[in-house]
């Protein structure tokens, strides 16, 4: 390959109408680390590539650090990797030569080969030094400690996007993380609240019907943003009620209530005020980046996600970003996870 050529190209490429540069001042990647081997430095730990994030994404990043002979390591705060293929309970559908694929053979493959040293789980980032290429981390023991590296790699994913009333900690009540697939059974004959309007809340909504369960669909806005594949199929159902144009405003518990719950809404075009008894709230009307920690020092859209490259870089220098973190919503899916991870990793070890 043209070196000279392939820099030329790379130094042309834009993120929101500006240039992103492409020279570090850093030495070498090596196996035993950019600027020597890996030691903890002060007290601190440190990483050539730091990935924050242990998804698809985050994966993908790693194996391809290590297909590349460099160190790396893996912050991830929940006490395993596999982000929200540990919610997946079906196979797989979508994914081109994997259609069939279980989530966890597909979570088993992205770690085969990666080292279990190199992994910090239950670690969550709690803030950043960008000019001294540190992140600060509170550890599952509740130990406040930093870790430096040469480049980051954020592949920080989507979490469930919380809906803002009252009574969501009551049991019965769900986020979007909760598996209708797995647990359908336990709703037969039982009435479900799903609040949300999209792919994943209708087709959890038919996944409930199928099962024997009474499903309201409530969407605050006057139409479904479901795919029709999931829309006309719930519309048709018997089994399943969309009401639109109506906004869930409180879930309470209620002694003598049958099942426990009532969800109260309000219909916007006439304000009639509803309220429905059910057994579950299952809300699923989006995830989030959770980017909050990266305001005030990288640019986040409004919606939470961070501007890149075709390449996987930020505008700030030894930064990059891949997976959900970077996705409209509309373009979340797995294989684009996954090829953005490999990517961002292959830019941060070889390009300068």
């Amino acid at each position: 390959m043209d070196t000279d050529w392939t820099h030329r190209l790379l130094a042309d490429s834009s993120i929101a109408g500006g240039t992103a540069a492409v020279t570090d001042p850093l030495r070498p990647v090596t196996r035993d680390g950019l600027d020597g081997p890996d030691v903890p430095v002060d007290g601190m730990d440190r990483a050539d590539i730091l990935i924050v994030g242990g998804g698809p994404a985050g994966l993908a990043a790693a194996r391809t650090c290590e297909g590349l002979g460099v160190n790396y390591q893996i912050i991830e705060a929940a006490p395993e990797v596999g982000g929200q293929l540990l919610w997946t309970h079906t196979a797989i559908d979508d994914y081109l030569g994997l259609s069939g694929t279980s989530a966890t053979a597909l979570l088993d493959h992205l770690k085969d080969g990666l080292k279990p040293d190199w992994l910090r789980l239950g670690w969550r980032v709690t803030g950043a030094d960008p000019e001294r290429r540190r992140v600060f981390v509170t550890t599952s023991a509740g130990e406040r400690r930093s870790v430096s590296y040469q480049r980051l790699i954020l592949a920080i994913g989507a979490r469930p996007r919380p809906l803002p009333v009252p009574g969501l900690d009551l049991p019965g009540v769900h986020d979007a993380s909760f598996s209708l697939s797995r647990h359908a059974i336990e709703f037969a004959g039982r009435t479900v609240v799903i609040v949300g309007g999209g792919d994943r809340a209708l087709e959890g909504a038919l996944t409930l019907a199928r099962a024997g369960a009474r499903v309201h669909v409530l969407q605050r806005s006057a139409r479904l943003r479901a795919r029709p594949l999931f829309a006309d199929a719930a519309m048709a159902n018997r089994s399943v009620q969309v009401a639109l144009d109506t906004v869930v405003t409180a879930i309470r518990c209620e002694v003598g209530a049958a099942g426990g719950l009532i969800v109260e809404a309000f219909h916007q075009p006439t304000g009639q005020e509803v309220q429905i008894p059910c057994d579950a709230v299952v809300v699923r009307i989006g995830m989030d980046p959770p980017s909050e920690w990266l305001r005030g020092w990288l640019d986040v859209e409004p919606d939470g996600t961070l501007p890149v490259d075709g390449w996987g870089r930020t505008r700030h220098l030894a930064v990059y970003a891949c997976g959900d973190a970077v996705v409209p919503a509309f373009g979340r899916r797995l294989q684009t996870a996954i090829g953005q991870g490999m990517l961002a990793a292959r830019t941060a070890v070889m390009v300068r």
